[in-house]
């Protein structure tokens, strides 16, 4: 893998997928060089105007 501290490891590393769960906006995967898949989704929502 490369430095911790160098962030553009970590975009080559994780690739943007279609959210699995219903309601999230942003999923993605990362498999791990020992072969373990890692997933993290995202919900974000908007502030209502009043």
């Amino acid at each position: 893998m490369g430095s911790l501290q160098d962030y553009s490891v970590f975009r080559r590393w994780w690739k943007k997928e279609t959210p699995a769960a219903r309601g999230y906006t942003k999923s993605y995967s990362a498999t791990t060089p020992s072969g373990d898949i890692l997933e993290a989704d995202f919900h974000f929502h908007e502030k209502k105007s009043v």
